[in-house]
């Protein structure tokens, strides 16, 4: 049994898209594909344009759809996330007038025709090759869109590790926050965090006593064990975050660190106040020079023969 049309929803959902004074004129249902979705076109009075399409979405079936086959919860319909994708890399989609996919299991998009790719090129055979050209063009460029979203996957995981890295080098690293009842200290030890706690303002002793109870990271050679990982990542994000806003109290060990927001944490060092501890590098509180591994370079009078 073929379901019905749900005549009132695709009048609700056209109101919404596009005002109260375009009305529905006619539905008419199209030919499905192989999934469990239906289309019906929607011929519109009132305004424009003229037709959409409603993709009606079988019982249940918003949660993960049929392009993955499975009833996961997801946050997004399948088709209105690639169809995001592909338009935010330059390809033309159909537009998505209305999602009403929650609420009533239905899609409003735009209406590109009956026309097929065949159909057109058998229509005009001498403009099949051109169209077929321009159809070689769009997979083309659909290709490159996907290499160039692993490209950028693979260059934000390397700069976060590369983060991270330079952040598990530090054996220590003591930051302050203003708070109301005082100041937020926050101790990171070898990129983990050692301990956060609540302390009276210049109250060395309670910050000594912090010091002596925070437990000892963990040790590792190389790259941080999986288990190590996320947490060394989300004390660099933090990081990051805090820079401009924490004061850097102390630096055991070298925090020379390519992270976004560590120049701000230097900057903001004061040798003056903590004589006891080093800054970052040298003491004007700028990174260390990494040493050229170049030969020096010979000045010209140097050579044979020469003036």
């Amino acid at each position: 049994m073929v379901a019905s049309i749900p005549r009132d929803d695709i009048a609700h959902a056209v109101r919404r898209a596009f005002g109260p004074s375009v009305r529905v004129r006619a539905l008419e249902a199209l030919t499905g594909d192989a999934s469990s979705r239906r289309y019906v076109r929607v011929r519109l009075d009132g305004g424009s344009p003229a037709t959409a399409v409603a993709m009606l979405l079988a019982e249940g079936r918003f949660a993960g759809g049929d392009e993955i086959g499975t009833a996961a919860a997801v946050t997004d319909l399948p088709f209105v996330a690639m169809a995001r994708y592909l338009a935010r890399h330059g390809l033309r989609v159909p537009a998505v007038y209305w999602d009403a996919s929650r609420e009533h299991g239905l899609l409003l998009l735009e209406d590109i025709g009956d026309t097929t790719l065949w159909a057109a090129a058998s229509r005009a055979p001498t403009e099949a090759r051109a169209l077929f050209a321009d159809a070689v063009d769009v997979l083309a460029a659909l290709q490159a869109a996907g290499a160039r979203d692993r490209l950028e996957a693979l260059t934000r995981a390397l700069a976060e590790a590369r983060r991270s890295a330079a952040l598990a080098t530090a054996d220590e690293i003591i930051l302050s926050r203003p708070h109301p009842e005082g100041r937020e200290v926050t101790i990171v030890r070898r990129g983990q965090l050692a301990a956060v706690a609540l302390l009276r303002p210049d109250d060395d002793p309670q910050l000594q006593g912090l010091l002596a109870t925070a437990p000892a990271p963990e040790m590792f050679e190389g790259p941080a064990p999986r288990h190590l990982a996320d947490e060394i990542n989300l004390v660099t994000r933090w990081l990051e975050g805090a820079a401009g806003k924490a004061e850097l109290l102390a630096v055991r060990g070298r925090l020379a660190s390519p992270a976004v927001g560590g120049a701000i944490l230097q900057v903001r060092y004061d040798p003056g106040r903590h004589r006891h501890a080093w800054p970052p590098g040298e003491a004007r509180g700028r990174p260390e020079a990494r040493p050229s591994r170049r030969p020096p370079r010979r000045h010209a009078g140097s050579f044979a023969g020469g003036r």
